[in-house]
């Protein structure tokens, strides 16, 4: 049998979120209808005191991927990988900043043989 449930957010302009001042509830999102930006509330500060939250915006970052500094979300570049045209029998390799392709290279003419049996 479905179910059918509707989950509001509570929702005010920024003057009568700043007049009320409320504690919300932890976990409970609030939403200034004038600004876009919400807060998230922890139980015990009020609105005054609480951090702004915001999400950034998806327009113009098709291909893009979320990221966080640990304080600030931003979208970043997906770096394509190199070409793989006529680079057969090759390795990709990474400088630590970018992707390239490199040879395997191995000596021709071998001075030291190990062999090793039971």
């Amino acid at each position: 049998m479905a179910v059918n449930t509707l989950m509001q957010i509570r929702r005010g302009t920024a003057a009568a979120w700043t007049s009320a001042n409320p504690t919300l509830a932890a976990g409970e999102w609030a939403l200034e209808t004038d600004t876009k930006f919400f807060k998230m509330g922890d139980g015990s500060t009020a609105w005054t005191s609480l951090n702004y939250s915001s999400l950034p915006l998806q327009t113009s970052n098709s291909g893009k991927y979320l990221t966080t500094n640990g304080t600030i979300t931003s979208w970043a570049t997906v770096d394509a990988l190199p070409t793989q045209t006529s680079n057969g029998g090759k390795y990709l390799t990474t400088n630590g900043t970018a992707a390239s392709w490199a040879t395997i290279v191995t000596d021709p003419s071998p001075t030291v043989f190990m062999m090793m049996g039971a």
